[in-house]
C-alpha cells in the first residue's frame, strides 16, 4: 500500500487514493520507486538508441524522465541553488526559496544538471543501449539513496512536507535502504552498480549546504539532491566506459 502512495507522490502517475502520511511512513521503499523510474526512462533510452540517432534518442530519454517524475525536484534544485548562491543570512535565504521567480543560481544549476544528463545519456546510449538501461536504473537508485540519506541524517528547521518525511524515517529504515540499494545496484549493474554510493555522498553534501544556507533541510534540498545524484551517477558511469 505504501509503495503505491510513494509512486503517487514521486511520479506523475495517476494513482488514486494517495495518502501523504502513508507515503512518508513508507519512505524505506524509495529504492523500489527508483527502480521503477529507472526502468521506464532506461527503457525509453534503450528503444531510442536502438532505432534513432543518438541526439534524438538522448533528448527523448531526458524528456521521459520528467514526463514520469514531473519537475518538482528540478524546481526544488532551482530554489535551493538560488538561496545557496545568494550567500545571505538564513532568514533571507528562506525567503529567496519562497520567491516564485527563478534567479541566476537556479537557472545555472538547471542548465548544468540537464546538460550533464544529456551528454552522459548520449555517451552511454551510443556505447550500448543496454548499458544505458543499466545505468538508468542504478542512477535512480543513487538518487533515492541520496534522499534517504537526507531523511536519516538531516534536520528540518521548520514544519513542512520534508519534516514529515524525516519524522517517518529512522536509522533502521536507512539500514534497509543501504543494503537493498547496494544489492539491487549490483544485480543490475555488476561492480558499476556500486555507483549507487554516489547518492549518499551527495546527500551528505546537500545536508551541509542546507544547514549553512537555511539552517537545515527541506523538500527543496531533497529534490535538489535527487536530481544531482541521478545525473552525477550517469556521468561517472559514462567516464568508466
Amino acid at each position: 500500500m505504501g509503495f503505491k502512495d510513494l509512486l503517487g507522490f514521486f511520479t506523475r502517475l495517476p494513482v488514486k487514493g494517495v495518502s501523504f502520511d502513508r507515503a512518508a511512513d513508507s519512505s524505506y521503499l524509495l529504492p523500489f520507486v527508483g527502480v521503477f523510474i529507472g526502468v521506464v526512462f532506461g527503457g525509453v533510452g534503450y528503444v531510442g538508441f536502438s532505432y534513432f540517432s543518438s541526439w534524438v534518442a538522448g533528448i527523448l530519454t531526458v524528456i521521459s524522465i520528467f514526463l514520469v517524475t514531473g519537475i518538482l525536484h528540478v524546481d526544488g534544485l532551482s530554489d535551493f541553488m538560488d538561496a545557496v548562491f545568494a550567500k545571505v543570512d538564513v532568514e533571507t535565504a528562506r525567503e529567496i526559496m519562497k520567491d516564485p521567480n527563478v534567479g541566476i543560481g537556479g537557472v545555472l544549476s538547471i542548465f548544468i544538471v540537464l546538460l550533464t544528463g544529456l551528454v552522459a545519456i548520449e555517451a552511454l546510449g551510443s556505447y550500448s543501449p543496454l548499458i544505458l538501461f543499466q545505468a538508468a536504473v542504478v542512477s535512480e537508485l543513487s538518487a533515492k539513496f541520496s534522499m534517504s540519506t537526507i531523511l536519516a541524517y538531516g534536520q528540518s528547521p521548520y514544519e513542512g512536507s520534508g519534516n514529515r518525511f524525516i519524522k517517518g524515517f529512522d536509522k533502521k529504515d536507512f539500514a534497509f535502504v543501504f543494503v537493498i540499494s547496494l544489492l539491487l545496484g549490483f544485480v543490475v549493474g555488476g561492480w558499476r552498480g556500486l555507483l549507487v554510493l554516489i547518492g549518499p555522498l551527495i546527500g551528505l553534501l546537500f545536508i551541509r549546504l542546507g544547514k549553512n544556507t537555511i539552517g537545515g533541510v527541506n523538500g527543496d534540498v531533497m529534490g535538489g539532491s535527487n536530481e544531482t545524484s541521478r545525473f552525477a551517477t550517469l556521468l561517472l558511469w559514462g567516464m568508466l566506459l
